[in-house]
């Protein structure tokens, strides 16, 4: 029964923690995509 509950709690961490980095990983590209913007602009003017 302990063995079943710790593979579960274990799925649960990594389920968050690989979600979690997807996340931080998006919110990386659309800083850089929003950065490559204002430079673009910059470069206009």
């Amino acid at each position: 029964m302990m063995c079943t509950l710790l593979s579960v709690i274990v799925r649960g961490v990594l389920f968050i923690f690989v979600n979690s980095m997807l996340f931080d990983v998006y919110v990386l590209i659309k800083n850089i995509q929003f950065i490559v913007k204002i430079v673009q602009t910059k470069i206009k003017l």
